[in-house]
This record gives structure tokens, sequence and C-alpha cells, in this order.
């Protein structure tokens, strides 16, 4: 089986060029995003609605809870392989935001260790210390691994912490024993092309529109039901709906400082596919040709 994973900044189109592919193709589509994930992150993760599919199937959307941790690469790659399972002799479309888990998913992840009961309070107790102290405890520990590690990568640095409170091992240590079991299907990679300004403005669009819809009421409900400690309110989106829900930023600036740092993620979304894929420009013909070969 060969899969298309069609990548791009938020705010390019991917979602509505996905599903029109996926009914050129009869295909089924696989949401890579960190968002969509979680059950009840409609609005902030722009989740595609029942309507917005058109009967497309749709894998890896609402299948966590709020506060769930298990959105990492490693739950990921297990949700793909039973996507691939489940979709048979259908095509796969791999669509999203989050690029840097098909990163992972395509350079192969190790098993992960089995914790025990005080490896898992150990960790829930350290994982609350500063970043900075992480970091520095961890470059001590593994600096040839920690090195490649930006000390601002908060993900990163808790996941290499997690590694060695789990398994008792350095990072560089538990992949030399645990190798990478590589991902065995060929992914055809595709990004939307899209000018700068266009998408700069189609992220102010996006972000008012999503206000509209109620991302307000949305970040209520998330934080009356689960606290203000989980994932999503970490992302953008919901961590400025969170500041005004505090009451110490306005309307006016939640909608600006969303617009923003959405644009800033972009930037960074379009540099990481650029340098860390070989990809093609999207063009439904370039699909098409790859399960029509006679075309």
């Amino acid at each position: 089986m060969e899969l298309v994973a069609l990548l791009g900044p938020s705010g390019s189109g991917k979602t509505k060029a996905s599903i029109k592919l996926a009914k050129l193709l009869d295909a089924n589509i696989f949401s890579l995003d960190s968002l969509s994930v979680f059950k009840y992150v409609d609005i902030a993760s722009a989740k595609p609605t029942l309507e917005e599919r058109e009967g497309i199937r749709h894998f890896g959307i609402d299948v966590l809870r709020p506060d769930s941790t298990k959105s990492n690469a490693g739950f990921f790659t297990t949700l793909l392989y039973k996507a691939i399972k489940l979709s048979k002799d259908k095509p796969l479309i791999i669509v999203g935001g989050s690029s840097f888990f098909l990163k992972a998913i395509i350079n192969g992840l190790s098993i992960a260790p089995m914790p025990t009961k005080q490896a898992l309070q150990t960790y829930k107790e350290v994982e609350s210390y500063p970043l900075d102290y992480k970091y520095k405890l961890l470059s001590r520990l593994d600096y040839p691994y920690m090195k490649k590690i930006d000390r601002h990568d908060t993900y990163r640095i808790n996941k290499a912490l997690e590694l060695y409170i789990h398994s008792r091992l350095t990072p560089t240590e538990y992949f030399r024993l645990n190798r990478p079991i590589k991902f065995p299907y060929k992914i055809n990679i595709f990004t939307m092309g899209i000018e700068k300004e266009t998408l700069k403005a189609n992220i102010r669009l996006r972000t008012k529109a999503m206000l509209e819809k109620g991302l307000v009421d949305e970040a209520r409900f998330l934080l009356k039901k689960y606290g203000d400690k989980i994932y999503p309110f970490n992302t953008i989106g919901l961590k400025e709906t969170l500041l005004y829900l505090k009451g110490e930023i306005g309307v006016d600036e939640l909608e600006s400082m969303i617009s923003l740092n959405t644009i800033k993620l972009a930037k960074r979304q379009t540099t990481f596919n650029k340098t860390q894929f070989e990809t093609r420009v999207f063009e439904f013909e370039e699909v098409l040709k790859i399960y029509r070969k006679d075309m």
C-alpha cells in the first residue's frame, strides 16, 4: 500500500483539499493533528464538522478525552496502523499540521519502556520542575543527546526526562539498545502551495470565524470540566482564550494574539516541512497518477 500525506501550515486549505481528493479516489482520511484527536476541542482545532466531511470516513478525530496525555508520536503511529487495517483496499490520505509526528513515524519508533508505578509517580512529580532545570539535568546525564534539543523545546525535554525515569537509561543508551522499527509503507508527501500574504489573510479570517462560532464558550466548557492544566490549553487559540477568561486580555487583543501566534506557527510549520521532507507541491493530477497508473 502507498499512502499520500498532504501537509501544510494552518490556514493553507488542507482540509478542503483532502476531502475533495478523498472523493475522487474513494479514499479514507487519517487526521494527523495534535488537537483534532481530542473530543470537545472542535472550534480551536478547526476540526471538520460531520457535514464538512461529506461522508468520508475520518480516522484520528475525537479519540481522546481532553485530559488525556497520550497524544504523542507513538500513539499516532498506533492509530495509523489501525486506520490502514480498517481501510483495507481503500487508499488512505494523511492530512494535518502536526508533521513532526509524521517525521517520527517515517523514521521509525522504538518500543516505549514499561514504567513501574514508582517511576510514573516520580515523573509526575518532576514534570512540574522548571524547564531550564530539567534541561541542565538531562544535559549532565546525556550531553550528546541533549545538544540536539533546543533548551526551550518543552515537549522533547519532557519526553527525554520521561524516558530516563521510566527506563533508568539515558536516551542515548536506550535508543542504542532499542532500535527504531521502520514504518513499512511508502508515503508520498505533498505540501500545499500558497502565497505568504494569502496565508496570513486566511489565518486572520479563520481566527475571526472561530471566535464567531464560539471559541470562548468552548474554552469555558473545557476549563470548567477539565481545569487549565490539560494539553489543549497549551496550544494556540486556547492558550490565548484562557488569558481572556482569566481577565488578563480583552476581546480585541484576543483576536489579534491568536492571529499573530498562528502566523508565527505557520512559518515554523512551513520551515519544518521544507527542511524535513522531500515533498512535491500538491496538485490533484499528481496524486491521482499514483493510484491511476494509466493517466
